[in-house]
This record gives C-alpha cells, sequence and structure tokens, in this order.
C-alpha cells in the first residue's frame, strides 16, 4: 500500500503486482481530470498516503486516511495589504512592507496623522521647540514651535540713546506688562524735566516721593499731560543714571494703564537723586508705543531695553 516505503530491487527479483501496486503505483503523484475520475479510479484500492494531481484545478492533494486534503494548504489564500502596509500577494514568498517607517526620511522624523487612514512624515524641529497642536496647520494640525514660557522677560526693543527723546512704536501686543530699562544716560546740558508718555496720550495721574543726599519729600499731580519721571534738574555729564518704568496689563481695553518708575540720576549741585512714582495713563487703549522726552538737552550717552514681561 501506499506508505510502504522503499524497496532495493536486486538483479533476478520477481517483480510481483504487489510490488507494482504498494511501491510503484501507490506512491506516485497519479493525474486524473477531475475529483470524480479520481473517485472512480480508485475507489476500491483507496489506501493513506495516496499523492494525486487534479488537473482542472490544478491541486495536489493527500489521502490521509479519511479524505483528500491539499498538500500545504491551509485557510489563508492571499496577503492583502492594508492601511499602514504594502506588498501582498496570493502565491509565491510574499513580502510586507511597512509604510510608515519608510515614509521616514531623516532622523527625528515623526509620523502623523493627515486624515482618515494616511499619514505623512513631518521633519524635526529645531533645538528646544516642542510639539504644539494648530488647526491653522494643513495637513498635519500640528507643528514644531518654540515653547511658550511661563514667565521671564523677552527683549522686544534695544539700542542706544539719542537725540531729545526714546521713541518706541509698534510694540507686540503678546506679552501682559512691559519694563523698559534706560542705564548710563548722560545728556548733553542741564536739563529740567525727565518726562514720559504713551501712545501719545495727554491725561496722567501721578504720585511719588524723592530724596537726595540731605531732603526728602513727596509730589502729586491730579492732571498733568506726561508721566513725570524725575522730580529735579540734571546734570549734563554725570554718570550712573537709571530709569526703571514698568506698564501693566498694557493691552487691555477696558481700563486706565497702571505704570510704576524708578529713577536715579545726580542733580546739578552733584547730590544723587532717587525719585518713585506710580500712577495711570488714562486711556483704555492697549499700549502701543512708548516715549521718554528731555526737556532742555540731549542724550550723549546710555542704552536702554524694553522688556515683554509674561
Amino acid at each position: 500500500m501506499a506508505g510502504a516505503g522503499y524497496k532495493l530491487f536486486s538483479t533476478g527479483d520477481v517483480l510481483s503486482a504487489s510490488d507494482v501496486n504498494t511501491y510503484l503505483q501507490q506512491q506516485t503523484v497519479m493525474v486524473f481530470a477531475s475529483a470524480a475520475a479520481r473517485t472512480t479510479a480508485l475507489a476500491s484500492v483507496l489506501a493513506e498516503g495516496m499523492v494525486t494531481y487534479l488537473k482542472d484545478t490544478d491541486a495536489l492533494e493527500i489521502y490521509s486516511g479519511a479524505a483528500w486534503v491539499g498538500y500545504g494548504s491551509g485557510d489563508i489564500t492571499g496577503v492583502t495589504a492594508g492601511t499602514g502596509i504594502s506588498g501582498g500577494g496570493t502565491s509565491g514568498t510574499v513580502t510586507v512592507t511597512n509604510s510608515m517607517a519608510t515614509e521616514i526620511t531623516a532622523a527625528g522624523d515623526i509620523i502623523v496623522g493627515t486624515g482618515s487612514g494616511t499619514f505623512d512624515n513631518l521633519p524635526i524641529g529645531t533645538t528646544g521647540q516642542i510639539l504644539t497642536a494648530d488647526t491653522t496647520v494643513s495637513p498635519y494640525k500640528v507643528k514644531w514651535a518654540t515653547a511658550a514660557g511661563g514667565g521671564g522677560m523677552t527683549s522686544i526693543a534695544s539700542g542706544s540713546l539719542s537725540g531729545s527723546s526714546l521713541s518706541l512704536t509698534s510694540i507686540p501686543q503678546t506679552y501682559n506688562n512691559l519694563q523698559l530699562v534706560v542705564r548710563d544716560f548722560t545728556f548733553s546740558a542741564t536739563i529740567t524735566n525727565l518726562k514720559g508718555t504713551v501712545n501719545s496720550n495727554t491725561a496722567y495721574t501721578n504720585t511719588g516721593n524723592y530724596s537726595d543726599n540731605s531732603t526728602a519729600g513727596t509730589f502729586a499731580y491730579s492732571a498733568i499731560s506726561w508721566i513725570q519721571l524725575s522730580e529735579c534738574t540734571m546734570a549734563a555729564a554725570q554718570t550712573d543714571s537709571a530709569l526703571i518704568i514698568n506698564f501693566y496689563d498694557y493691552t487691555d481695553t477696558t481700563a486706565y494703564k497702571l505704570f510704576d518708575s524708578y529713577s536715579h540720576t545726580i542733580q546739578s549741585n552733584s547730590n544723587n537723586f532717587g525719585t518713585k512714582i506710580s500712577g495711570a495713563a488714562r486711556t483704555t487703549s492697549a499700549i502701543s508705543s512708548i516715549t521718554v522726552t528731555l526737556v532742555g538737552g540731549t542724550f550723549s550717552t546710555g542704552t536702554y531695553t524694553l522688556y515683554g514681561v509674561k
């Protein structure tokens, strides 16, 4: 019968019908036109291990002792590439490729969904940036962006002082407060006043106090057309002068703009003079410009920095 194994015939051996049936015929691949033709031909001689080939279906089958089963067959008849993969096939060696992996073209790329079942690579940002949601960016809806600070100060304008005034315009509206720092300034001549304005506004309230080497005092201006930044006559060539002005909630459009200021200057009598003030610019407009003006001279030296404060 099929499965009898292998027999080595020697010269002179008699080839019996049993040998032909078991070692030759039943252990060959028998070819039939169809499964029906096979059933008819082998009805009385079926044996486990028989192998047949059916022409109509190109199927190679083996008899298990109970039924004909496909050789090497299983439930999978093909591999179809789905979302995120490519390749596949129904015969031979099948290759499947991770399409998301091949979408990456450089170190740091990340895969981002661009729609239902679609994706693309997003190149790496610059050092220190973070991945940020932004629905205006098409098709990614995310982008690399500089991290928004939870606080701190950012320089938004700086330079050297010259002329009779410092004018800062087009101030960004992206911070909570503003701080203007003016350092080491001197003048071309003795000046009688140092004043400030915002948005060319002409209505302010100022209160403050001052002191010099020997005296101290207070002042109040309930209706004045500028911010009083110093309360003394200032000497021309003296160094070590400094001024800091803070503007709070400067982008608000419903209330007056509060400010305070601290200055150190040298009087014409060479005394140190300090002034501290607080007040309000009587305007509900957001601050978009700041001007510091000298009365009676021009800046000879000095620098300024305008900070945006979170």
